[in-house]
């Protein structure tokens, strides 16, 4: 049978003691926080998603389904890798389209 072990109301009090100033200091830290100016992240990602659906990611796209049609044409094509491709593809290029579904 196993025991319970019961914190005393000292090491309760000691814990909270210890934890406490913590939470208040992140409390108050996250107002802080929040006035940050995030452009340049937001300048980043927008860098990153131009590259990806722009000539860099299309050119990829298009490796991609050339080496899917090389393998179909000397019968070597595994599938699931032909469908990853083609889910991939739609997905890049219309991740705006969906994404502005979700938000609207």
């Amino acid at each position: 049978m196993r025991t319970v072990k019961l914190h005393s109301t000292r090491s309760l009090r000691h814990e909270l003691c210890r934890k406490v100033p913590w939470l208040l200091t992140l409390t108050f830290a996250a107002g802080s926080a929040q006035a940050q100016d995030l452009s340049p992240i937001s300048t980043m990602l927008e860098t990153i998603i131009t590259a990806l659906t722009g000539p860099v990611g299309q050119g990829l796209v298009i490796v991609a389904l050339v080496a899917a049609g090389v393998a179909m044409l000397i019968g070597r094509l595994n599938w699931m890798y032909f469908v990853a491709v083609l889910v991939g593809a739609v997905m890049i290029f219309s991740a705006e389209a969906i994404v502005d579904g979700f938000v609207a």
